[in-house]
């Protein structure tokens, strides 16, 4: 028998009381006369509570625990409401108890224009819905009492069902798009449901055959025929729209887009919708489930609900090491499903398709609205009494029949702790303290029953006050940084001791991007650096690095991964500290202004840093060997070390992307030597302050003699993003906090690897190795890279606009043989 889950926690689900309502707003969005207007709105008609938050709802974990309701709804304006913030919102609702489950009904309350929300915020009058809508022929209209639906695979094909009839076959045109908008204008249905091909700017009609689409301009619904004739959509009447079938139609990336633009133009006030490419399926077409097949027990927004939590169960059945991994928005992009598989061992399509669905659907509009089906007699019946502190639960089958798929779920209209099943067991039920879930699987006879019995205590005490303090130091520390860091962020304050004021300032004082790149700089900085450097360092220099990547050219086609690893960072390897950024902005912005290529700025400044620093190299006047720039510009003399970290320096000054490369020995004469690489499309190696070209230095031959079997002849990249890999320093054999590549081979065993019979249309490839970018090429004049034969590289491909076109892997394996990369077709 599988183990029985047995949680706890607190008080709930009917109509909405009192403390059953809280609604979560940004500082900056209620401090607006309008939206506030809004939250206002919410606040008469549910008496609710408000939370507010500054940079992130984490932030109002603690409070929400303590409050524990029924229903949250998250009021946020559209620029917030992208696919980071649904998977935010579903996190957080799973956060204010001990469970893994969703603890509040929640849904995303926003609009094309504020006056969308205040609408769906004053309006009150529950919807029963009773007439369909579908795009879909797959819809089962049985469900009610009237409706019509289109089918997207057969032209001049529908369905009509009229109050008391049968359901009928019926003609349309085969263009059924302005059919469908007079429908939407004049039949005034009261859910909307589509499928098949979706984004988040249209709806295409016809599934694989010629039709029509719906589209959006402006905040407008319209179709759009074959013929390219418009018609407006305006269908006022409250409704709720079903996308549950389509891929993206629930994200929000834009004002002009489909979520928006429904609830602005087309009635729509509920609408669930995913923000990601859709493959699975369960946290679509699963409502249906629960709002159609048991019409009228469970309305949309507890469908959704409880949907969500069947997820949540299977989930944790197939593959509970899954429930903690968090993968960030962009991972999730609409060509990512293998890649995403692969990186977080998803061992079968289920864990894959579970993981994918589970913090991607969106639910919009106000979750206490009571949209629900017609209630009719269903094939069991299920109820729950409640006598001395023992609550049964009870389902009798009304006729033969089989369960639908999903678990049973029965909400509870107020929190429970200290359960103890009593009877039931072998059921396998799962009692949290709102709700009931009965994993029911199988056939039932007419007047079969089954029941669960347990006793527990009505409480309205959350979870213990040293846990509420436990989860408000962590929540500081996930809000301070972007998720992608928070861990890494949290562990690294640990650290820092009393410095960690300082890093917490620095993150306080930055938003956006530039909070970001702090916490990049904070999660991989070595211990030194925790301890010591200041805010007020850390923050001018990312807000330098950010002005030099806005200023030229370069910066705004720069990969992110090369911005943050190679000019962010403010050191190369164990030297001084030096706050060089906005001084060497100052002196070199001007020199380079005058240079297209990033190629062409390092061989400016391998002269013009030099000459402005006024130092050059000696072997033994220079005081050490690990000089930082200032030491080297008070001194007048640098190692090759210290005149490598002036040119990176430099370099990342003015947004070019550069690193202290080296070997701790050469092959064939004694010494070690430090260079530097700059990155120009590729990595190309020079000698700082060395006149001369690139790959053409007095020590190119002697690289490429190295041997990569011997730690002391490779050849090293500095990399300060942690790597398990440390770069060896000569005069600090036990300094190992410096991160490095392995680049041997690429100084001795690339070959020209060409990709030609590439698709027409321009785009740019990017070579990845090791997860970072190594290589970028235009396929305009076809692309060429220097690659060592044999590793596993990905190619990265993204139209001129830089919106990603898709992935594949790729092995070098013929040398000087045309490769042919095919089109990316999905």
């Amino acid at each position: 028998m599988k183990k029985l889950i047995v949680l706890l926690v607190l008080c709930f689900f009917t109509a909405v009381q009192a403390a059953d309502y809280a609604i979560v707003v940004n500082e900056n969005t209620q401090a607006k006369s309008q939206w506030k207007e809004v939250v206002d709105a919410l606040m008469a008609k549910h008496d609710a509570k408000v939370f507010i938050y500054q940079n992130n709802i984490r932030e109002t974990r603690v409070a929400l625990a303590k409050m524990m309701p029924r229903y949250i709804c998250f009021v946020t304006e559209w620029p917030d409401a992208n696919r980071q913030f649904v998977m935010d919102v579903h996190r957080l609702t799973r956060m204010l108890d001990e469970d893994i489950y969703t603890d509040s009904i929640w849904a995303i309350l926003t609009g094309y224009e504020v006056a969308d929300a205040l609408r769906i915020a004053k309006h009150n009058e529950p919807l029963v819905v009773k007439k369909a809508l579908s795009g879909t022929i797959g819809l089962d209209m049985g469900h009610f009492e009237e409706g019509m639906k289109f089918d997207e695979a057969k032209a001049g094909h529908m369905r009509k069902k009229e109050v008391g009839k049968e359901l009928e076959d019926a003609e349309c045109p085969d263009d059924s798009t302005k059919t469908l908008v007079d429908a939407m204008n004049n039949y005034k249905p009261d859910v909307f449901f589509t499928s098949g091909h979706g984004t988040t700017n249209d709806w295409m009609l016809g599934y694989n055959r010629k039709n029509g689409f719906f589209k959006c301009r402006d905040g407008q619904m319209y179709g759009i025929d074959t013929q390219k004739k418009t018609y407006d959509i305006n269908s006022p009447n409250p409704k709720v729209y079903m996308p549950i079938g389509n891929c993206l139609i629930g994200l929000i990336d834009k004002q002009n887009c489909m979520t928006l633009s429904m609830m602005h133009s087309a009635g729509v006030y509920q609408m669930p919708g995913y923000t990601v490419v859709t493959f699975y399926g369960f946290g679509g077409w699963g409502l249906n489930d629960y709002f159609l097949a048991q019409a009228g027990r469970y309305n949309l927004a507890e469908a959704f609900y409880s949907n969500t939590q069947a997820l949540l169960h299977k989930l944790n059945d197939i593959a509970p090491k899954l429930m903690d991994v968090n993968p960030v928005a962009d991972e999730l992009g609409n060509r990512g499903i293998n890649r995403f598989s692969s990186k977080y061992g998803c061992k079968s399509r289920d864990e894959m398709g579970l993981l994918w669905d589970r913090d991607t659907v969106a639910f919009y509009g106000d979750p206490a609205w009571d949209a629900r089906m017609t209630r009719r007699t269903l094939a069991y019946d299920q109820k729950l009494t409640v006598q001395d502190g023992v609550y049964t639960f009870t389902l009798k089958a009304n006729e033969d029949g089989k369960f639908h798929g999903r678990p049973v779920m029965q909400l509870l209209d107020h929190r429970i702790k200290d359960i103890e099943i009593v009877k039931g067991t072998e059921l396998e039920p799962v009692i949290t303290d709102n709700f009931i879930m009965v994993p029911m699987k199988g056939e039932f006879k007419k007047g079969q029953t089954f029941v669960v019995s347990f006793k527990a205590n009505k409480t309205t005490e959350g979870v213990s006050k040293a846990t509420l303090e436990k989860w408000a130091t962590e929540d500081e520390l996930a809000t301070l940084a972007p998720q992608a860091y928070a861990k890494a962020v949290s562990e690294a304050l640990a650290k820092a001791g009393d410095n960690a004021k300082e890093l917490k300032q620095a993150l306080k004082g930055t938003a956006g991007a530039e909070n970001d790149a702090v916490a990049f700089l904070i999660a991989n900085m070595p211990d030194r650096d925790l301890k010591e450097l200041k805010a007020d360092f850390i923050i001018e220099n990312v807000q330098y690095a950010f002005k030099a990547r806005d200023e030229f050219s370069w910066g705004k086609t720069l990969p992110d991964d090369l911005f943050y690893n190679y000019v962010l960072p403010y050191v190369n390897l164990n030297e001084k500290r030096d706050n060089w950024r906005k001084d060497f902005y100052e002196r070199f912005a001007d020199k380079v202004k005058s240079c297209k290529t990033m190629g062409q700025v390092g061989l400016l400044l391998n002269i013009e840093a030099f000459e402005e620093l006024d130092v050059r190299y000696h072997k033994t006047k220079r005081p050490k060997p690990d000089q930082s720039p200032y030491e080297s510009e008070e001194a007048g003399y640098a190692s090759c070390t210290g005149l490598s970290n002036i040119l990176v320096d430099a370099c990342r000054s003015v947004g070019v992307p550069a690193r202290v490369v080296g070997t701790p020995s050469w092959q064939e004469t004694r010494g070690n030597h430090n260079w530097v690489e700059i990155w120009d499309g590729k990595w190309r190696h020079i000698g700082a302050a060395e006149k001369g070209e690139y790959n053409k230095t007095w020590f190119t031959e002697k690289a490429a003699k190295q041997l990569g079997d011997n730690a002391y002849h490779k050849i090293y990249a500095t990399s300060f993003a942690k790597k398990d890999l440390k770069f060896p320093l000569v005069w600090g054999r036990d300094i190992d906090y410096i991160s490095a590549y392995d680049v041997t081979k690429f100084y001795s065993e690339t070959l020209p690897c060409k990709l030609d019979r590439l698709p027409k249309r321009e785009f740019d490839i990017y070579v990845i190795f090791q997860g970072e970018t190594l290589a970028y090429d235009n396929s305009k004049d076809g692309c060429e890279f220097d690659l060592v034969p044999g590793l596993d590289y990905e190619l990265l491909f993204k139209d001129t606009s830089g919106n990603t076109l898709g992935r594949q892997p790729f092995k070098f394996d013929k040398p000087k043989e045309a490769d042919k990369v095919e089109e990316d077709k999905s």
